[in-house]
């Protein structure tokens, strides 16, 4: 997909390693796609600078490579630009994982942190992205749950309710309103 900004081409492709040929695929395609001419296309390294004509008249576009992503966000697919944010409450924890995960997580969790997830390329395409996580222990065994998320235990079934760290092997926990 490419966006124009001025004299810049944005093209937003699934790789992040600069390649040009990506860059100048996108950009001349866009360019005649909107009555451009091609006149001259120069490569920058992994940009391109291109010269082209419209209705008479001469312009010039520099281009930009925006990397995107293909991630998973808690079992949906999405694609996310660079430096996108993928919303995780402040207190919460998340998990990056290569492969899909099923809830709940085990302890450690993989590739994790706090609060918002910021997009990088490198780290995230192709990873399922768990968010909202907490950690509850239940009957010693230390695993992560989502906020609202089901937990049976030997008294019955209840539901865990946000930052849990306790030991509630037969205490209901109250559901999170």
């Amino acid at each position: 997909m490419v966006t124009q900004n001025g004299t810049f081409l944005n093209v937003k492709a699934h790789t992040n390693d600069g390649d040009d040929m990506i860059v100048y695929a996108g950009a001349w395609t866009w360019l005649v796609d909107n009555g451009y001419s091609v006149v001259n296309a120069q490569s920058n390294g992994s940009n391109w600078t291109f010269i082209a004509t419209k209705g008479g008249q001469s312009y010039f576009f520099n281009t930009n490579l925006i990397p995107v992503s293909q991630i998973y966000v808690n079992g949906v697919q999405g694609w996310y630009e660079e430096n996108a944010t993928i919303a995780n409450p402040a207190a919460a924890n998340y998990g990056v994982y290569a492969a899909s995960q099923t809830l709940p997580l085990s302890d450690p969790l993989t590739g994790s942190g706090t609060g918002n997830v910021r997009v990088a390329y490198a780290s995230h395409d192709g990873k399922y992205v768990y968010t909202d996580l907490y950690k509850v222990t239940v009957g010693g065994a230390v695993k992560w749950y989502r906020n609202g998320d089901k937990i049976t235990l030997t008294g019955g079934s209840h539901y865990s309710t946000t930052g849990l760290t306790t030991d509630f092997t037969n205490e209901p926990i109250p559901r999170a309103v």
